[in-house]
């Protein structure tokens, strides 16, 4: 689950950012294949959905925090001028989401 998740990340996230969205995955996509499944009556035998879909979109939208500098992350790289920059997690999460839709 947790490579799932780091994957659209893969190029930003050091080691702390991947591990904390790792953390962070497990019990959503246990959530997605156990509960979500069940109430929701949708049949999904290898739960693709509950790990590939809601967890590429968690690791999307989380690719906003892992690649802050404070956790290792490489920072948004301007390629005009070469500098990385960071604008914060609320913004850039922000941005992260709703490229996601």
């Amino acid at each position: 689950m947790g490579l799932v998740a780091v994957t659209p990340a893969a190029g930003f996230a050091g080691p702390v950012g991947a591990l904390i969205l790792g953390l962070v995955v497990g019990p959503i996509c246990l959530f997605a294949c156990s509960a979500l499944k069940s109430r929701l009556k949708y049949d999904d035998s290898l739960d693709v959905f509950g790990i590939h879909g809601i967890g590429g979109i968690v690791g999307a939208i989380g690719t906003g925090i892992v690649v802050n500098p404070d956790f290792g992350g490489a920072g948004i790289v301007n390629y005009v001028t070469g500098a990385a920059e960071y604008p914060g997690i609320v913004a850039q999460v922000t941005k992260q989401a709703s490229a996601s839709r």
